[in-house]
């Protein structure tokens, strides 16, 4: 499996010590000998500040397919 995230943009948001980014992203599985997969999508993530260190407080992914082929989508998890 390999994850590229590209595009990063990110924002301070309304809340004091927290920041909106967003990205796209694109995860390209490959299982046994012929089974692939690849999707596409977007990614909004806002980030707190905690004790120095940023830390994930909230996440949306907006696939860009109607239809995902892919038999499960577990590593967005």
């Amino acid at each position: 499996m390999r994850r590229f995230i590209t595009n990063i943009d990110a924002e301070w948001s309304d809340v004091d010590g927290e920041v909106t980014a967003y990205s796209n992203i694109m995860v390209y599985r490959n299982r046994r000998q012929r089974d692939q997969a690849v999707v596409y999508g977007g990614r909004r993530d806002r980030l707190r500040r905690v004790h120095g260190k940023w830390r994930l407080v909230a996440r949306h992914i907006s696939i860009d397919q109607r239809v995902v082929l892919d038999k499960n989508l577990c590593y967005f998890m």
